[in-house]
């Protein structure tokens, strides 16, 4: 939280966001990546957009709060289908999703320190699970509804809309920062 991240963690993602986002591509071999010059989109297949590219005419990074340039690829008309090969591929390899569940407490060996799953709540119910792990991943979103986050770690936009009012299934706010407090 508040740029305090791991650098080693961030390295890793440099070092192999290529060949995992190469891993995620082979999985949609008929995936048409969009050329600026298109002006049609098949709805029919999974598209592939750049956007901001190449880097505009006054961009300078020496004027930059952190000099990079956002380069984003979208897939369209949605990620859905994109997803969807993602998850199914995930399940051949092993993995397990829980869905409707909130994590409420991470569980650590005390001995080793390392993560050993989490205590989740099941949103349909309000029954705990235990759910046990060999690793734990704390994929979280941001904190835009959590106002005090907000004024805390971003001041300068305390002032601002939430950009992704996303909700879950019962209607209630997302974008808590729930995952960050589990993580802290």
């Amino acid at each position: 939280m508040g740029y305090r991240a791991d650098q080693r963690v961030w390295n890793y993602w440099a070092d192999h966001s290529g060949e995992d986002f190469d891993w995620m591509i082979e999985l949609a071999p008929a995936i048409h990546f969009m050329k600026e010059t298109d002006t049609q989109l098949d709805r029919s297949k999974i598209n592939l957009m750049l956007m901001h590219y190449p880097l505009p005419a006054a961009y300078d990074p020496s004027k930059e709060n952190s000099p990079s340039y956002p380069t984003v690829i979208t897939f369209l008309p949605s990620q859905e289908p994109m997803m969807e090969l993602v998850y199914e591929k995930s399940i051949k390899q092993g993995a397990k999703y829980v869905f409707k569940t909130r994590a409420k407490k991470l569980l650590r060996d005390k001995t080793t320190g390392k993560m050993q799953g989490a205590i989740a709540q099941n949103m349909a119910d309000g029954s705990y699970i235990k759910i046990n792990a060999k690793s734990v991943i704390l994929a979280t979103g941001d904190y835009m509804n959590d106002h005090e986050m907000v004024k805390t770690f971003v001041p300068w936009v305390a002032n601002f809309f939430c950009p992704f009012p996303n909700v879950d299934y019962k209607n209630h706010p997302t974008n808590t920062g729930d995952g960050h407090k589990l993580g802290s």
